[in-house]
């Protein structure tokens, strides 16, 4: 059975699959998606079409103008994307999957059958064909079976078997507990707004305050990736300002933690931090010595856990929890 893992977050898009060769390839995608505008005089060979309406995906739709752009920020842009992506990514790889697995923040939880029931419908696959789990069930199993670093498995890291596992996407931080090993309910929540749309937002107040340019949520989270924007042919470097933000995502994230989970932290062994933002979060800790120090006040040198390829743990996970 060919299975596609899919990770379809507000800031980008991981996959998980088994290419010709039996090897298994992680690919990331800018979630991004806009309506085409047929001209009747080009055609754009990078569309995709589903339920009669052709699209763009990725990077693709984020150069179009902002007011042809879907913006995806919630459940019904995330569950009308999902399976539009996934005709994209068969079309771009010449490939076929006959499963899908995906994934949904625990704070959407309540919708999982409906997301389910778009991507059986929209597709055409058989209902045990698809299947949808909690955002950080993935990232738990991936380091169950590989510790910190997939493609070094046999490490010599001893895997925690008491902790919280921290999944930041750009939207959603979800907290799960772990004890023993296996899931645990001592410990659950959801938390919206927690992700890079944190950062995104203060750039976004940036760059209209300073260039009185209202750039849309998409591109700010492009431009948190590249540092760099072009505007009119002007390079401006946006390190200075995506720095400083970064020490003020910092702390909110860890205030947040001594918040609200203080007490579950208490006996942990560490936190595991998976998702593409927590991938971002490492690079504050790495490059920004306030961060680095803020991290290290809290939680010492040996608390935090962040694996290789964080941002690829769930969907990896959704792929060996599939086949």
């Amino acid at each position: 059975m060919n299975i596609l893992a899919i990770d379809v977050g507000f800031g980008s898009t991981k996959v998980t699959y088994l290419d010709p060769a039996n090897r298994l390839i992680n690919r990331s995608y800018i979630t991004g998606l806009a309506k085409k505008v047929d001209s009747g005089i080009f055609k754009d060979e990078n569309s995709v079409e589903l339920d009669g309406v052709t699209y763009l995906c990725f990077d693709r739709a984020l150069v179009v103008p902002g007011n042809q752009q879907i913006q995806i920020t919630d459940f019904d842009s995330l569950c009308l994307a999902t399976p539009i992506f996934i005709r994209k990514i068969e079309a771009d790889l010449n490939m076929k999957f006959d499963a899908v697995v995906a994934g949904l923040s625990i704070a959407m939880v309540d919708q999982t059958d409906a997301y389910h029931q778009r991507i059986v419908t929209a597709l055409g696959l058989p209902e045990d064909r698809v299947k949808v789990l909690q955002q950080g069930v993935g990232g738990w199993y991936t380091y169950k079976m590989y510790g910190l670093d997939p493609y070094n498995p046999i490490s010599q890291d001893v895997k925690m078997q008491n902790y919280l596992l921290i999944d930041i996407g750009h939207n959603t931080m979800d907290v799960i507990s772990v004890l023993g090993g296996n899931l645990s309910e001592d410990t659950v929540a959801g938390i919206t707004g927690a992700g890079t749309t944190w950062i995104a937002q203060k750039l976004m107040q940036y760059i209209l305050k300073n260039y009185k340019v209202d750039i849309t949520q998409a591109n700010a989270r492009e431009l948190v990736q590249k540092r760099l924007w072009n505007y009119r042919g002007v390079t401006v470097d946006l390190n200075p300002v995506i720095n400083q933000i970064g020490i003020e995502y910092a702390t909110y994230i860890v205030n947040t933690l001594e918040s609200k989970f203080s007490d579950s932290m208490m006996n942990r062994q560490g936190l595991l931090f998976i998702g593409g933002s927590s991938l971002i979060l490492n690079q504050f800790i790495n490059e920004i010595p306030e961060v680095k120090q803020l991290f290290h006040n809290h939680f010492g040198d040996y608390f935090i856990n962040i694996p290789n390829v964080t941002e690829y743990y769930n969907s990896i996970g959704y792929h060996l929890l599939g086949s």
